[in-house]
């Protein structure tokens, strides 16, 4: 037994005997601290590995670069703000309330498919907002997605400003 552990259980001892058995258990009650702080490290660690393990999957690009990325206006569908590593153009078309196409335009990877692409959204609405989307076709010249926004809390479509990002995968 290591000379920390024979330690605190000295301590543990010493305060059971001084204090009783409300010092017993605080001193129990220690000691599940440190095992869930050290379990609380572990799982950090894990995340961090799997974040970047993960960022390290999603695409040829080193940098991890969005290849396209949009702004889009809720309430026309119009996209209000554009970039990506080889995007040169973005345009978007509302089709009824909550329901959005996005067509980028540039050079994109020669292996874009709508199998290869990762797509990401975020609804802009403060309050139970939420998006979705999925790549409807992808080239080496255009890539098109979709995106819905609904609200949460009572399951509808609704018109909400978002934004939406491609990553290129293997």
């Amino acid at each position: 037994m290591s000379t920390s552990r024979v330690a605190m259980r000295v301590r543990k001892l010493v305060l059971a005997r001084m204090l009783g058995p409300m010092a017993a258990m605080i001193g129990l009650l220690l000691e599940e601290a440190i095992i869930v702080r050290r379990l609380l490290i572990i799982g950090f660690a894990l995340t961090l590995v799997t974040s970047l393990v993960g960022t390290a999957i999603a695409g040829p690009d080193k940098t991890g670069q969005a290849i396209a990325f949009a702004r889009i206006d809720g309430s026309t569908g119009a996209v209000t703000g554009v970039g990506g590593k080889g995007t040169t153009s973005a345009s978007g078309v509302r089709n009824v309330a909550g329901d959005y196409i996005v067509t980028f335009t540039g050079h994109f990877p020669k292996n874009a498919s709508t199998s290869t692409l990762i797509i990401n959204t975020t609804a802009e609405l403060g309050f139970f907002g939420v998006s979705g989307g999925i790549v409807e076709s992808a080239s080496t010249t255009q890539v098109v997605v979709r995106v819905y926004t609904w609200t949460s809390n009572v399951l509808s479509q609704t018109d909400n400003n978002c934004f939406v990002s491609v990553f290129a995968g293997r």
